[in-house]
């Protein structure tokens, strides 16, 4: 069975899923994940928004190794590595 990994960030299980952000009414940016105030003019008038589905890969790595402080994961032999990338969203 599958399971989400943290289900507030998109609309899993839909047919047609989607990762949820946020988007700033006051200078535009969108973030993702959802975000209360605006990481780049520190508004508060931020509003959920469904993300596109489609979009280019712009960098990626592989983390071999648990986190540091505040991971509370899995460490050692029970940790397994993960994908990372940074996505430019087709609009």
């Amino acid at each position: 069975m599958q399971k989400a990994l943290a289900p507030d960030i998109t609309t899993w299980p839909d047919d047609n899923p989607q990762l949820i952000g946020s988007r700033c009414a006051d200078c535009g940016a969108t973030t993702f994940p959802v975000q209360q105030r605006c990481p780049r003019c520190s508004g508060g008038q931020m509003s959920e928004l469904l993300l596109p589905r489609r979009g280019t890969v712009v960098a990626w790595t592989t983390q071999g190794f648990p986190p540091g402080p505040p991971y509370a994961g899995p460490t050692g032999d029970a940790f397994s590595p993960f994908g990372s990338a940074w996505f430019s969203l087709a609009t």
